[in-house]
């Protein structure tokens, strides 16, 4: 079994390329969302999904590498980690935000969600081949 520290720079490496791409599709959906409510204003909407992914982004990296890559390098660890419990792990923050900013816990929750799923996403296939991987280096050494 692969230790810890592999699956932890795993996760780190994910999480640093999964907040950007989180926060971006979270901002795309806020666009979206924005449209639907003023058709008229599409440009401006856009704008407000850009304005607001770089907020998510610039606010969550510090949460997502402390608290979620430890928590998925954990999970994953244990072959427990899926796109459920990433967004559990995601919403949590959101939960904690109620305690001192009730205005934007939905806003918190919401964005954790859509960047834990993509940082789940980039570390997939790379998280599932790491035993494999491992155990290739570890004959190479036991060869030599």
């Amino acid at each position: 079994m692969a230790k810890l520290r592999h699956y932890m720079t795993y996760s780190v490496l994910a999480t640093v390329a999964g907040v950007p791409v989180g926060s971006l599709a979270g901002g795309l959906l806020v666009s979206l969302y924005a449209i639907v409510i003023r058709p008229w204003a599409v440009l401006e909407a856009i704008l407000l999904g850009l304005m607001v992914s770089m907020v998510a982004a610039i606010i969550g990296i510090l949460p997502a590498l402390v608290y979620g890559a430890s928590i998925d390098a954990l999970l994953s660890r244990r072959g427990l980690a899926n796109y459920l419990s990433s967004a559990a792990i995601g919403v949590v923050p959101g939960l904690l935000a109620l305690v001192f900013a009730a205005g934007w816990t939905w806003f918190v929750m919401f964005f954790g969600a859509c960047v834990a799923i993509a940082t789940h996403r980039i570390a997939k296939h790379r998280l599932s081949n790491l035993d494999s991987h491992l155990a290739q280096f570890d004959r190479a050494d036991v060869a030599s």
